[in-house]
Protein backbone atom coordinates (compact mmCIF):
# COMPACT_ATOMS: atom_id res chain seq x y z
CA UNK A 1 0.00 0.00 0.00
CA UNK A 2 1.78 3.10 -1.19
CA UNK A 3 -0.13 6.06 0.12
CA UNK A 4 -1.69 4.75 3.52
CA UNK A 5 -1.05 3.12 6.30
CA UNK A 6 -3.05 0.31 8.09
CA UNK A 7 -4.36 1.23 11.43
CA UNK A 8 -2.52 -0.66 14.69
CA UNK A 9 -4.54 -3.02 16.20
CA UNK A 10 -4.65 -0.90 19.31
CA UNK A 11 -6.75 1.22 17.19
CA UNK A 12 -9.49 -1.03 16.12
CA UNK A 13 -9.62 -2.55 19.67
CA UNK A 14 -9.96 0.88 21.44
CA UNK A 15 -12.68 1.67 18.45
CA UNK A 16 -14.53 -2.11 19.41
CA UNK A 17 -14.75 -0.90 22.89
CA UNK A 18 -16.51 2.30 22.28
CA UNK A 19 -18.46 1.41 19.60
CA UNK A 20 -19.34 -1.06 22.04
CA UNK A 21 -20.10 1.19 25.00
CA UNK A 22 -21.93 3.29 22.85
CA UNK A 23 -24.21 0.79 21.57
CA UNK A 24 -25.55 -0.64 24.55
CA UNK A 25 -25.97 3.41 25.85
CA UNK A 26 -28.25 3.68 22.65
CA UNK A 27 -29.77 0.33 23.49
CA UNK A 28 -30.44 1.44 27.14
CA UNK A 29 -32.11 4.87 25.86
CA UNK A 30 -33.98 3.93 22.64
CA UNK A 31 -34.38 -0.14 22.76
CA UNK A 32 -34.17 -1.76 19.60
CA UNK A 33 -34.21 1.40 17.73
CA UNK A 34 -30.56 1.81 19.28
CA UNK A 35 -29.04 -0.80 17.48
CA UNK A 36 -29.99 0.56 13.93
CA UNK A 37 -28.72 4.30 14.91
CA UNK A 38 -25.21 2.61 15.88
CA UNK A 39 -25.00 0.29 12.85
CA UNK A 40 -23.42 3.20 10.78
CA UNK A 41 -20.59 3.90 13.77
CA UNK A 42 -19.76 -0.21 13.65
CA UNK A 43 -20.00 -0.15 9.85
CA UNK A 44 -17.52 2.38 9.32
CA UNK A 45 -15.30 1.18 12.31
CA UNK A 46 -15.09 -1.63 10.26
CA UNK A 47 -14.46 -1.07 6.83
CA UNK A 48 -10.90 -0.23 6.52
CA UNK A 49 -9.72 -3.65 8.47
CA UNK A 50 -11.89 -5.63 6.08
CA UNK A 51 -10.71 -4.02 2.89
CA UNK A 52 -7.13 -4.15 4.10
CA UNK A 53 -7.96 -7.60 4.28
CA UNK A 54 -9.42 -8.22 0.59
CA UNK A 55 -5.98 -6.04 -0.38
CA UNK A 56 -4.11 -8.36 1.63
CA UNK A 57 -5.95 -11.43 -0.03
CA UNK A 58 -4.72 -10.29 -3.59
CA UNK A 59 -1.42 -9.92 -3.27
CA UNK A 60 -1.13 -12.76 -1.46
CA UNK A 61 -2.54 -14.44 -4.59
CA UNK A 62 0.12 -12.69 -7.00
CA UNK A 63 2.70 -13.70 -4.52
CA UNK A 64 1.59 -17.37 -5.27
CA UNK A 65 1.26 -16.77 -8.57
CA UNK A 66 4.75 -15.93 -9.18
CA UNK A 67 6.44 -17.87 -6.66
CA UNK A 68 7.73 -20.44 -9.54
CA UNK A 69 9.79 -17.36 -11.49
CA UNK A 70 11.54 -16.38 -7.95
CA UNK A 71 13.03 -13.25 -9.47
CA UNK A 72 13.72 -14.37 -12.69
CA UNK A 73 11.93 -13.31 -15.00
CA UNK A 74 12.88 -13.10 -18.79
CA UNK A 75 11.02 -12.54 -21.81
CA UNK A 76 11.38 -12.23 -25.53
CA UNK A 77 8.95 -10.82 -27.77
CA UNK A 78 6.06 -10.54 -25.01
CA UNK A 79 6.67 -14.62 -24.16
CA UNK A 80 7.98 -15.70 -21.00
CA UNK A 81 11.51 -17.97 -21.05
CA UNK A 82 12.45 -20.10 -18.43
CA UNK A 83 16.00 -19.48 -17.33
CA UNK A 84 17.34 -20.91 -14.38
CA UNK A 85 20.93 -20.72 -12.74
CA UNK A 86 22.70 -23.37 -11.14
CA UNK A 87 25.32 -23.23 -8.20
CA UNK A 88 28.03 -21.97 -10.51
CA UNK A 89 25.89 -19.27 -12.15
CA UNK A 90 25.71 -20.82 -14.85
CA UNK A 91 22.05 -19.59 -17.03
CA UNK A 92 20.29 -22.64 -19.17
CA UNK A 93 17.16 -21.67 -20.88
CA UNK A 94 14.16 -23.89 -21.65
CA UNK A 95 13.82 -26.06 -24.79
CA UNK A 96 10.52 -26.03 -24.96
CA UNK A 97 9.91 -22.07 -24.59
CA UNK A 98 12.72 -21.95 -27.67
CA UNK A 99 10.69 -23.83 -29.25
CA UNK A 100 7.97 -21.22 -29.08
CA UNK A 101 10.11 -19.01 -31.54
CA UNK A 102 11.52 -21.44 -33.48
CA UNK A 103 8.78 -24.31 -34.08
CA UNK A 104 11.21 -26.45 -36.41
CA UNK A 105 13.94 -27.07 -33.39
CA UNK A 106 14.72 -30.85 -32.44
CA UNK A 107 13.63 -33.37 -30.34
CA UNK A 108 15.13 -32.43 -26.18
CA UNK A 109 17.09 -35.57 -26.96
CA UNK A 110 18.85 -34.23 -30.04
CA UNK A 111 20.28 -31.53 -27.80
CA UNK A 112 21.09 -34.38 -25.03
CA UNK A 113 23.06 -36.01 -27.32
CA UNK A 114 25.03 -32.89 -29.02
CA UNK A 115 25.55 -30.99 -25.83
CA UNK A 116 25.74 -33.66 -23.17
CA UNK A 117 27.98 -31.91 -20.77
CA UNK A 118 25.98 -28.26 -21.37
CA UNK A 119 22.41 -29.60 -20.97
CA UNK A 120 20.29 -30.27 -17.67
CA UNK A 121 16.66 -31.65 -16.42
CA UNK A 122 14.72 -29.47 -14.19
CA UNK A 123 12.10 -28.73 -12.41
CA UNK A 124 9.13 -31.36 -10.93
CA UNK A 125 8.20 -32.43 -14.82
CA UNK A 126 12.06 -32.82 -15.86
CA UNK A 127 11.94 -30.03 -18.57
CA UNK A 128 15.13 -30.00 -20.51
CA UNK A 129 17.43 -26.63 -20.39
CA UNK A 130 20.22 -26.10 -22.65
CA UNK A 131 23.02 -23.60 -21.21
CA UNK A 132 23.19 -20.44 -23.13
CA UNK A 133 26.39 -20.95 -25.07
CA UNK A 134 24.96 -23.83 -26.04
CA UNK A 135 21.84 -21.87 -27.28
CA UNK A 136 24.02 -19.04 -28.89
CA UNK A 137 25.86 -22.03 -31.04
CA UNK A 138 22.95 -23.98 -32.16
CA UNK A 139 21.51 -20.69 -33.25
CA UNK A 140 24.51 -20.00 -35.18
CA UNK A 141 23.96 -22.29 -37.45
CA UNK A 142 20.14 -20.95 -38.20
CA UNK A 143 19.48 -18.05 -40.77
CA UNK A 144 16.11 -17.32 -40.43
CA UNK A 145 15.31 -13.68 -38.96
CA UNK A 146 13.65 -15.49 -35.90
CA UNK A 147 16.71 -17.44 -35.25
CA UNK A 148 18.86 -14.33 -35.25
CA UNK A 149 16.53 -12.26 -33.54
CA UNK A 150 16.33 -14.89 -30.76
CA UNK A 151 19.95 -14.96 -30.88
CA UNK A 152 20.60 -11.19 -30.18
CA UNK A 153 18.31 -11.63 -27.47
CA UNK A 154 19.91 -14.81 -26.03
CA UNK A 155 23.34 -13.01 -25.99
CA UNK A 156 22.18 -9.19 -25.17
CA UNK A 157 19.47 -10.60 -21.95
CA UNK A 158 20.73 -13.90 -20.73
CA UNK A 159 24.80 -14.85 -21.73
CA UNK A 160 26.46 -11.07 -21.01
CA UNK A 161 24.47 -10.35 -18.25
CA UNK A 162 25.59 -13.98 -16.21
CA UNK A 163 28.94 -13.18 -17.56
CA UNK A 164 29.62 -9.98 -15.59
CA UNK A 165 27.50 -11.39 -13.17
CA UNK A 166 29.83 -14.61 -12.69
CA UNK A 167 32.92 -12.07 -12.92
CA UNK A 168 31.82 -9.70 -10.28
CA UNK A 169 30.91 -12.81 -7.78
CA UNK A 170 34.56 -14.45 -8.55
CA UNK A 171 32.95 -18.05 -10.19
Amino acid sequence: MAGRKSYPTIYLALGVVLAGLLTAGFHRFFGATGFLMAAPLWGALLALPILDSFGAGARALRWLSWIDVDGRYYAHRARWVDVVEDTGGQRFIRLDHVRQFLPGLPADATFIHLYTDRTLTHGRLAHAYLRDDAVLEYLAKASSDDAIKLRQWVDREVLRPGKKRREYEGR
